[in-house]
């Protein structure tokens, strides 16, 4: 039988090819810093529910999460370059968390997103203008929050 454990780290592509070959279950996933080969390996994670990726200035999209089945949950820490979130459209993510995001408006990417229920934004700049949370994603999403961080 397979093991399985609440949370696993990983810092490299190595280290997720060894949790890989170990054939653990892991609910939650961390990626810290630049771990390639996501896209070929988060499908291959049973029971992979809640996703972190932290500390990857190279990321800029999304990696493939279609064939995340149980993902649920996705948070996005300091990762200054990701824009491209059209990979939400096709998961069955229903809680997304980007912290820090910059002064914009939200995504259009969002729109297309099927299960997304919550999205909360972190950003450390001055209060969103009216409007950048557009009206037409009321009916789709329960609830977008946009959060201006009170302190560094």
């Amino acid at each position: 039988a397979a093991s399985a454990v609440r949370r696993a780290d990983v810092r490299s592509s190595a280290e997720l090819r060894a949790l890989l070959r170990a054939g653990t279950a892991v609910p939650e996933l961390r990626c810290s810093g630049t771990v390639d080969g996501l896209a070929e390996a988060l499908p291959r994670l049973p029971g992979l529910r809640s996703l972190v990726l932290s500390d990857d200035p190279s990321l800029v999209a999304l990696p493939e999460l279609a064939g995340c089945r149980s993902l649920r949950s996705l948070r996005l820490l300091r990762c200054p370059n990701l824009r491209d979130l059209t990979a939400l459209e096709s998961s069955a993510v229903m809680f997304l968390d980007i912290d820090p995001w910059p002064n914009l408006p939200v995504p259009d990417d969002l729109r297309r997103t099927r299960w997304l229920s919550r999205v909360d934004l972190v950003t450390g700049g001055p209060r969103p203008r009216q409007g950048a949370v557009p009206a037409q994603l009321g009916a789709v999403f329960p609830e977008i929050r946009i959060r201006r961080r009170l302190h560094g």
